[in-house]
């Protein structure tokens, strides 16, 4: 039997009794949700201090993008420990297929078959924030335009055979085609019926109907206030009108970050859905100086314009997406009609207002 000296058997009786009073911290629980729900979010007060998540977002020169520019502005993707990159693209068929692609991370568009199409084929793509819906306001952000002098205006007499004699700039495969559709079917007319004429952008529209070449259009801010003010024309009828709460165009997330990195779309709405709500305090000297610069507008130009309805809680109408889906189908404009699964990701939007509302 070994002898150890007294002092050195105190010692080892203190370790362990010190020891045997430290517990390790209890693993951290975890409660998974059913299946059938999606996980209950927690918003953080603030985002931790990591690097920055970088981020490509597309952005288009139109009043409705205004959100995103006042989100850079302001420091909002700064806030939430985002680096966003915004890119300016032209070609709405160019942004899908480079969100789907994992080349951008963000883009918003107008609905349209090709972004229906890129959806229900799997794409990776879902919409995730709704922008611009045509609500009825005492101003008017989109609508049909007519040109002056056409023969065409709310009071006129219209006629099915003057109707069909007018020349049309209008995409078929869009959202306009389709509220052009309901504006012709009381007439017994279709958008199946009319000359098209094919304008390449908004600026050659323009240009089209002060010289007699474009008679109807569909129109959005800026260039409604521009028909007015050059006199090529006037506001035949609002969208709002036409087919109520209209989603007009929505915000949409690719699978880098549905399926990669769902953090910074959580991210990235509290971002813009902060901006959307200080876009709807209206035109401040800060936005118009900001809008001035990114849009290249007047500012007179500015302050004339209708501005967009955008929610405040990003909640899109879904049911007018299904609408226009159904009538694309008929048309063959899409492989098949689409459900509000296949198109709509609510968890971003439902995250970003918990945070939000936890912040004030």
């Amino acid at each position: 039997m070994v002898s150890y000296p007294k002092r050195i058997v105190i010692l080892a009786v203190i370790l362990v009794a010190l020891t045997g009073c430290t517990m390790p911290p209890p693993p951290q629980q975890v409660q998974s949700a059913p299946a059938s729900q999606p996980a209950a979010i927690t918003p953080p007060a603030q985002p931790e201090a990591t690097t920055p998540i970088p981020l490509k977002v597309a952005v288009a020169p139109y009043l409705s993008y205004a959100p995103f520019y006042i989100a850079q502005a302001e420091g909002y993707f700064t806030e939430q420990g985002l680096d966003v990159e915004i890119l300016r693209v032209t070609r709405s068929s160019d942004a899908i297929a480079s969100l789907a692609q994992g080349q951008l991370d963000v883009a918003s568009f107008p609905i349209s078959s090709a972004l229906l199409n890129a959806i229900v084929r799997d794409s990776g793509i879902k919409i995730v924030a709704s922008k611009d819906r045509a609500v009825e306001q005492t101003c008017v952000y989109s609508g049909l335009v007519a040109r002056s002098g056409s023969g065409i205006s709310s009071t006129d007499v219209i006629s099915p055979q003057l109707l069909k004699d007018l020349k049309y700039d209008v995409t078929l495969t869009a959202m306009g085609g389709f509220m052009l559709d309901t504006v012709l079917k009381p007439y017994g007319l279709s958008v199946d019926e009319i000359t098209l004429a094919d304008m390449p952008n908004a600026a050659a529209t323009l240009d089209g109907m002060l010289q007699g070449t474009v008679d109807v259009a569909v129109m959005i801010e800026p260039w409604i206030t521009q028909a007015r003010s050059t006199g090529a024309g006037d506001v035949w009828l609002a969208r709002g009108e036409i087919a109520p709460d209209n989603q007009l165009a929505i915000v949409a997330f690719g699978p880098t970050i549905l399926k990669d990195n769902p953090q910074a779309g959580e991210r990235f709405m509290v971002a813009y859905l902060k901006a959307v709500r200080h876009f709807s305090e209206g035109m401040t000297e800060s936005t118009l100086a900001l809008l001035e610069k990114e849009l290249e507008l007047d500012r007179v130009l500015l302050t004339e314009m209708c501005l967009p309805y955008i929610p405040l809680d990003g909640e899109i109408n879904a049911q007018s997406i299904i609408d226009f889906g159904d009538w694309a189908a008929a048309r063959d404009s899409i492989d098949a009609p689409v459900t509000v699964e296949q198109f709509w990701e609510p968890r971003f939007v439902e995250y970003a207002r918990q945070t939000l509302e936890g912040s004030h």
